[in-house]
This record gives C-alpha cells, structure tokens and sequence, in this order.
C-alpha cells in the first residue's frame, strides 16, 4: 500500500495497522491528529516548545505502547485522555524543577558556612 492510499482508510483501520507496526499508518495517524492536538495543547501552555514536547511525549507513547491500546470510543477521546495525563505530568515535573531552582536561588553563603562547621564537626574523625 502506498502513502497516498492511507489518507482513504478509516481511523480503525489505520488503529488496526498500528497495532501490527505498520509505520506509515502511524505517520497518518500523526497527520490527521497531530495539528488539531497541537493547538489544543498550545491554547493551555504559552510556550510552544512546551506544547511540542507535550505532543511528541504523545506520539511516542503512541508508538511505544501500540500493541497494548485498545481503543473501544472514539479516537478524540483516547487522545484527549492521554494529552491530559501528558500535561498532568509536564505541570508536576515543572513544578518539582521550580521548587528546586527556587531553593539553589535562595541558597546563600550563610547555609554554606552552616554547612562547613556541620562537617567539620561531624567529619572530625576522618582527620
């Protein structure tokens, strides 16, 4: 089958070729979901990188995970769940690297003197 023959197939159709790691059903799927997807994403984050590594992360689990998917619905409706888990994830992963950088921001001389007396104290025995 060549690529201008996938445009014709139907969503389960294309799902069911997934299944078996037919690629170019893939890139079809990628192509009548990817940019629709793409400004769903991009409507709830500024960034567009942001929304472009959303959609990757996505697509590859797509990939990855094609054996195990059973989709029963709609297709929108398996999307819409795994672009919610997605963005779930980016906002926690987000907020745990926030949290972190605010902490080394925050870190001053007067916790590195803190911390050279606190080994020195407890690292005496090593002298």
């Amino acid at each position: 089958m060549n690529m201008t023959e996938y445009n014709l197939l139907t969503n389960t159709d294309l799902f069911t070729r997934l299944k078996g790691g037919d690629y170019a059903a893939y890139s079809e799927i990628y192509q009548r979901y990817g940019g629709i997807l793409f400004v769903f994403i991009q409507k709830r984050f500024a960034d567009k990188t942001d929304a472009e590594n959303i959609l990757i992360e996505v697509f590859v689990d797509l990939w990855d995970n094609r054996e195990m998917i059973e989709i029963t619905g709609l297709i929108s409706t398996y999307f819409y769940v795994s672009l919610r888990t997605k963005m779930l994830n980016f906002l926690e992963r987000n907020a745990m690297q926030n949290h972190y950088i605010n902490f080394i921001e925050n870190f001053n001389d007067k916790d590195i003197v803190i911390t050279d007396d606190w080994l020195e104290q407890n690292n005496s025995h090593l002298h």
